[in-house]
């Protein structure tokens, strides 16, 4: 425990030489994600002061952390240059990188819908992302002569994926 003015303040968590950068309260307000200074991220379980699970990726201080108001998403910014996208109802998935920057990330921020995350840079530029994917599919069918072979949907999709048809053509 730890003395605060007259008040007892309770220390949850302590990584020993890795200063916290950010903390998070995600929307159901039962979990937390907090931000260190060497990339460590962790999703913190409130109700039973646990750790929920160690995200790996980030090679920089964490600079901001942002719950998608449904909770299913968390984005996290780096000084390492990138955004990651992490899908909180399967965390054994690899987050989507957004490595596209030429300065330090420093905010993000999910807009209310939730189909549009934005990221702001040291550079004074800020970006933003659909998360949406028909707008990417419908631009990759334009490029594309037709649906994609079952050969390149192993290759490019995954072998345990049922083949669909990926174009209307």
């Amino acid at each position: 425990r730890l003395k605060f003015g007259g008040d007892q303040v309770d220390l949850i968590f302590s990584d020993l030489g890795n200063p916290a950068t950010v903390v998070e309260i995600g929307p159901n307000q039962s979990t937390a994600a907090f931000g260190f200074d060497n990339g460590r991220m962790i999703l913190w379980d409130l109700e039973g002061e646990a750790i929920q699970k160690n995200l790996i990726g980030h090679r920089a201080a964490v600079t901001s952390i942002s719950f998608r108001a449904d909770n299913g998403f968390l984005a996290s910014t780096s000084y390492d240059r990138t955004a990651r996208i992490w899908n909180l109802n399967s965390l054994r998935d690899q987050p989507i990188v957004l490595e596209d920057h030429n300065s330090w990330l420093l905010s993000s921020s999910f807009n209310s819908k939730g189909n549009t995350l934005f990221v702001g840079e040291f550079d004074r530029h800020i970006r933003h992302y659909s998360l949406e994917m028909t707008p990417y599919v419908e631009s990759l069918c334009e490029r594309l002569e037709g649906n994609l072979s079952m050969e390149e949907w192993v290759e490019y999709i995954a072998d345990d994926i049922e083949y669909e048809k990926t174009c209307q053509n």
